[in-house]
């Protein structure tokens, strides 16, 4: 049984999910091992809840901006969430 949403989006009981939300602070590490001024975020609609978790990390350390697809359609949220300094969109 595969386990995916109407809308293709992976649930969060999924393995490869599980797995990528343990290994956030690993990510982060790894990031922020390259000394960045800023950490830039492409947002697809599956994506959007890591990118944000992710960033919520990274940003108690550096400046994170969000684009793509989620960020035009979320601008309000993504900036509301507190941890993307600014949202490109369109």
């Amino acid at each position: 049984i595969r386990e995916y949403t109407r809308d293709f989006r992976l649930l969060e009981s999924h393995p490869a999910v599980r797995f990528a939300f343990s290994k956030l602070d690993d990510y982060c590490h790894e990031i922020l091992s390259f000394s960045p001024d800023i950490v830039g975020f492409s947002l697809s609609y599956p994506t959007v809840e890591y990118g944000v978790r992710l960033a919520e990390k990274l940003s108690k350390h550096v400046r994170c901006i969000a684009g793509g697809p989620q960020a035009f359609f979320n601008e309000e949220r993504l900036l509301e969430s507190g941890c993307f300094e600014t949202v490109v969109s369109g």
